[in-house]
């Protein structure tokens, strides 16, 4: 770059007013409501949501929303209520119908048409290859009614996985796309559960944080499985266990809560991104450590988010919270990108910025070459001042 040029620069950013940006990490989206509460279960990646809704009669219907609009699926048969409980990326999502008064539950695959039932179990997730995963009552030894885990797909039907050690019950609650499973199984002489996976036709007990119990709720492509455990104090806290390729843990890992007290993680992306709940509050862990998902939305939203329940590897979450004191509603939010001429972070564009970026750019720091080419010159300024001049998102 030539001095002249040089110094034209210097003085198109000193003289550039200071100006606020948006500091906030997420916008925060309504999804409606179908006449009382609703809440969302999962989230796929073209955005498209499920989740339930109890109406103004008390019943509950499962539903699917697109670009904000709501497709209701209610139960079969004339008292039938539903729940929908997962997504994948074709569009397919997992329905559970069932009758007041009566134990067992149908599942079914919804595609936009009709739901196609599969048979006598409580569905918990599916992956892109349409395997379900979940559980279903059978008759144990003992002649009594008992939780076993099953999975299904079109080749093979409703099939139990195998037994934990004699487990007297068992839930599938989480795969991946690998056919990997986790859940939880309860041990002879036990009232708890434990995490467990299932993978090469095997189950494994997957530990705990040092305490009694422990259950594996969702799992990504890295094998990295997440859910909730009991620590050695009492505490219960969320988790995520590192699995190597055979199956066998790696690391487990504390994920801790909000101001102390109870947490679980729900669902994590392939990214590794994963959310849930702590005190109440709507979570998201990076790098292990919580963030309280209402200090990334705008402060003027009305929301308090209670609980994330899905994230997909857009970053987008859904989950349940309340909007200005209504309980129960369901939230997406979508992360907004940062700004690219607030190079101190500080949320505001102003003096201090163009401060950083000329020393950063007579120093030839990478922080200046804003457009990543490896070089330091005229491109780089103007990135800056569109920004600076636009207020940035």
């Amino acid at each position: 770059m030539t001095n002249k040029v040089h110094a034209v620069s210097i003085a198109l950013l000193l003289c550039a007013s200071s100006q606020a940006i948006g500091a906030d990490g997420y916008s925060v989206s309504d999804l409606g409501t179908l006449g009382d509460a609703v809440a969302a279960a999962g989230i796929n990646e073209d955005g498209v949501s499920v989740g339930y809704a109890l109406d103004l009669l008390y019943r509950y219907h499962g539903w699917v929303n697109t670009n904000g609009v709501f497709d209701q699926v209610t139960g079969m048969g004339m008292n039938g209520q539903g729940q929908m409980l997962g997504i994948n990326d074709f569009n397919r999502s997992i329905f559970a119908s069932y009758m007041l008064g009566m134990l067992s539950t149908n599942a079914a695959i919804y595609d936009g048409s009709m739901p196609m039932m599969i048979g006598m179990m409580m569905p918990c997730a599916i992956n892109n290859s349409d395997f379900i995963v979940g559980s279903r009552f059978v008759t144990g030894p003992t002649g009594l009614r008992e939780e076993q885990a099953c999975s299904w797909h079109m080749m093979n039907g409703i099939q139990d996985l195998p037994v934990l050690s004699g487990a007297s019950s068992s839930i599938a609650k989480g795969l991946n796309d690998a056919g990997w499973i986790v859940g939880s199984s309860i041990l002879p002489g036990s009232l708890t559960p434990t995490a467990t996976l299932w993978h090469n036709g095997a189950a494994s007990d997957l530990g705990t944080l040092g305490g009694n119990m422990s259950q594996a709720i969702a799992i990504n492509a890295a094998n990295q499985a997440v859910g909730i455990s009991e620590l050695a104090n009492g505490e219960t806290h969320a988790f995520r266990f590192d699995l190597d390729a055979n199956g066998s843990v790696l690391a487990r890992v504390d994920l801790g809560s909000l101001s102390g007290g109870y947490s679980i993680a729900l669902a994590i992306s392939d990214a590794g991104q994963i959310v849930g709940t702590s005190g109440n509050r709507a979570v998201l862990w990076e790098n292990g450590k919580p963030i309280d998902l209402n200090s990334l939305i705008p402060t003027n939203s009305g929301w308090v988010l209670n609980k994330a329940t899905g994230i997909n590897e857009s970053g987008q979450i859904v989950g349940v919270g309340s909007l200005g004191g209504d309980p129960f509603r369901a939230f997406v939010l979508t992360p907004t990108e940062g700004c690219v001429a607030d190079l101190n972070g500080d949320g505001a564009l102003d003096f201090f910025d163009v401060s950083t970026l000329l020393t950063a750019y007579n120093s030839q720091d990478p922080l200046a070459d804003l457009n990543n080419d490896g070089q330091f010159n005229f491109f780089d300024i103007s990135i800056f001042l569109q920004a600076f001049q636009a207020g940035c998102p």
